[in-house]
């Protein structure tokens, strides 16, 4: 974990640890850090993963055409209701 650590902090990356059976009770590690600036070579990095790389095309159409199309976006659920869905699958 240290050098993972090192490299999310070095990078500016957050570290979030998701509890699937309780979601209320995940938790930020380490909180990313606000930047003003973009670190595009972090980012085109990042891009090696097919649904990142998905998800940047997407934000470039929404602003491009200045319509945010939220369908084509994960939905976000209440908290109440990520827990009943969870419950469900199990």
């Amino acid at each position: 974990m240290n050098s993972f650590a090192t490299s999310t902090t070095h990078n500016n990356l957050g570290v979030i640890k998701i509890d699937i059976e309780e979601p209320l009770s995940s938790e930020i590690l380490m909180p990313a850090i606000a930047r003003e600036n973009l670190d595009w070579e972090i980012i085109n990095k990042l891009t090696i993963n097919k649904d990142f790389k998905e998800f940047l095309k997407r934000i470039k159409i929404d602003l491009t055409s200045n319509e945010i199309r939220k369908e084509k976006y994960d939905k976000i659920y209440e908290p109440e209701d990520l827990i009943k869905m969870i419950k469900k699958r199990n």
